[in-house]
């Protein structure tokens, strides 16, 4: 088996992965490459999306971390596993990759389970500052909704919710304003 291996995202060793090609059979299977990755962006300082996860603090239960198939057989036993149009996605996006923090969901539900932005001045969800105004906008299924400009960001974040509670968007949270 030759592997091989850019500089830019290395594993301080590859033995777990070797180990993991050995034992179970699945390196082919999707899953593989999603675990590697979660691994890598957790693990290894090298990795460019470390920052993101690792550096928060974010971590992989460490039994997952050397065995797959620990993973694998956790993983696929969720609801909607594989699913087309799934992915991975932790509950609590401030928290690790462990049982019970993780599940399938589609691209709109991770959309709304995503931290606000470091760029994001307002500290509400979906309200940015626009020039002496505030913004107020939200995205379902993809698409961006424009729901106006406000002077206060107080005004943007209820013109949100209200908009949340009238389209029966249950899935987004309210949020309260502070």
């Amino acid at each position: 088996m030759k592997l091989s291996v850019s500089k830019g995202c290395t594993p301080e060793s590859w033995e777990y992965f070797i180990m993991s090609y050995i034992t179970h059979g699945l390196r082919k299977h999707s899953l593989y490459n999603r675990w590697a990755s979660m691994v890598q962006r957790c693990t290894n300082k090298k990795c460019i999306d470390y920052p993101l996860y690792g550096g928060r603090g974010i971590n992989v239960y460490t039994a997952w971390v050397k065995n797959f198939k620990l993973f694998y057989n956790y993983v696929m036993a969720l609801p909607d596993a594989m699913e087309q149009g799934y992915s991975i996605d932790r509950i609590d996006n401030d928290g690790d990759y462990e049982q019970g923090n993780i599940r399938w969901v589609t691209n709109h539900y991770q959309t709304i389970n995503q931290r606000i932005s470091k760029r994001n001045i307002s500290g509400y969800v979906g309200v940015d500052k626009h020039g002496q105004k505030y913004k107020s906008r939200i995205k379902v299924h993809g698409d961006r909704i424009y729901l106006g400009l406000y002077d206060t960001k107080e005004e943007a974040v209820e013109a949100r919710n209200k908009f949340i509670i009238a389209s029966k968007l249950f899935e987004y949270p309210i949020q309260k304003i502070r």
